[in-house]
C-alpha cells in the first residue's frame, strides 16, 4: 500500500476531503496530497499513501498545467467567482488581439503578490485565516515562471486559457492581474489542473471509481515508477551502513553510478542488486563521487 494515486479531484471537495476519503478506504493514517486544489477546482491531485508520503517533497515542486476560464469585468474579494464583487465593468470594448498582446507580457519570469486567501504563512499565521477575520496584511511579491499561456477561446466576457507554470503560481491572481492589465479587472471562473509534474489528467482516476482496496491497488503507482526521472545509484552494504550513520557515501562503496547528467544532483538509492528503493541521495561534491542522504524511504 506504499504508492501514489493520480486522482481527478471532483468539484465541491477540498484536497483534505480527498485525503480523508483515501484514509477511510485504506485504514492508513499516512496519506497526503502533493499540492492543494481549491474546492471548486477539479483535476490532477496526486495522493501519496504509506511510505510514499516521504516523497511528497520531491513531487510538490514540479511544474503544473491548467485549463482556466476567467471572467472579464468582474473583480472579487477572493480573485475568483466565489468571492464578493468589489468592482464590475459592464461596458468594455476589447478584441481578441488585445487579449493576445497582454498574454505575451505574462510569459516568462514574472512577479506575483500572493492573494489573501492563500495558505501562505506570514508571522506564523495563514493568510486565509486572517482574510476570514477581515484583515489584510502586506505581502511581498514572489518570482514565478509562466512557461506557456495560450488562448483557447474568447466568448466575452469569458476567456479560456491553457497555462504551463512553475510551482507556487496562484492562478486566481494571474487572472486578476490579466484583467487589471486590460483595464477592466477579472476573476477566476473555472479551473482544471491538467498536469502536475509527471501526473496527467488523461491518466487520472475519478475518486468515485476508488471504491475499495482492490480498485485502489489497481490504480496505485509505485515510488520507483514515479521517481524514475531521477537516475539510480547502487551502493555496497558498507556504503549503506555509512549513510545510516550519517556519514557520506564515497566512490569506494558504489557498485553502480550512471554518471552526471546536466545539473542533476538527486539520485535514487539502491543496495547493490536489490530492487528495493531505499532513499534519495544528493551529490555534494562537484569533482568526486560523494553523496549524502536526503531522505530514507
Amino acid at each position: 500500500m506504499d504508492g501514489i494515486l493520480n486522482i481527478n479531484k471532483p468539484a465541491g471537495m477540498t484536497s483534505h476531503d480527498v485525503v480523508d476519503y483515501i484514509r477511510r478506504i485504506t485504514n492508513i493514517e499516512k496519506v497526503g496530497h502533493t499540492g492543494t486544489l481549491d474546492p471548486d477546482a477539479t483535476g490532477v491531485l496526486p495522493v501519496c499513501i504509506g511510505r510514499a508520503t516521504k516523497i511528497v517533497q520531491f513531487l510538490i515542486n514540479e511544474n503544473k498545467s491548467y485549463r482556466v476560464t476567467l471572467l472579464l469585468g468582474v473583480s472579487t474579494s477572493t480573485q475568483d467567482i466565489s468571492g464578493n464583487v468589489v468592482k464590475e465593468v459592464k461596458n468594455f470594448n476589447i478584441t481578441q488581439k488585445d487579449i493576445e498582446d497582454i498574454l505575451i507580457s505574462f510569459t516568462g519570469d514574472i512577479e506575483q503578490i500572493p492573494p489573501m486567501v492563500s495558505a501562505l504563512r506570514i508571522n506564523g499565521k495563514r493568510l486565509y485565516k486572517l482574510a476570514r477575520q477581515g484583515k489584510e496584511v502586506e505581502r511581498e511579491a514572489r518570482k514565478i515562471t509562466i512557461y506557456k499561456i495560450g488562448l483557447l477561446e474568447v466568448k466575452l466576457p469569458y476567456v479560456s486559457l491553457e497555462i504551463d507554470c512553475s510551482k507556487g503560481t496562484y492562478v486566481r491572481t494571474l487572472c486578476s492581474d490579466i484583467g487589471d492589465r486590460l483595464g477592466m479587472g477579472a476573476c477566476l471562473y473555472d479551473l482544471v489542473r491538467t498536469r502536475s509534474g509527471r501526473f496527467d489528467l488523461n491518466n487520472a482516476v475519478g475518486l468515485k471509481d476508488i471504491k475499495d482496496i482492490e480498485t485502489l491497488k489497481n490504480n496505485l503507482k509505485q515510488m520507483n515508477e514515479v521517481l524514475d526521472h531521477l537516475p539510480m545509484i547502487r551502493a555496497l552494504s558498507g556504503g549503506i551502513k555509512l549513510l545510516r550513520l550519517g556519514k557520506p557515501l564515497t566512490e569506494n562503496n558504489i557498485s553502480f553510478f550512471p554518471g552526471i547528467s546536466g545539473t542533476q544532483n538527486l539520485y535514487r538509492l539502491y543496495q547493490d542488486k536489490s530492487p528495493e528503493l531505499l532513499g534519495i541521495v544528493e551529490k555534494v561534491s562537484k569533482e568526486g563521487k560523494i553523496f549524502k542522504i536526503v531522505k530514507w524511504l
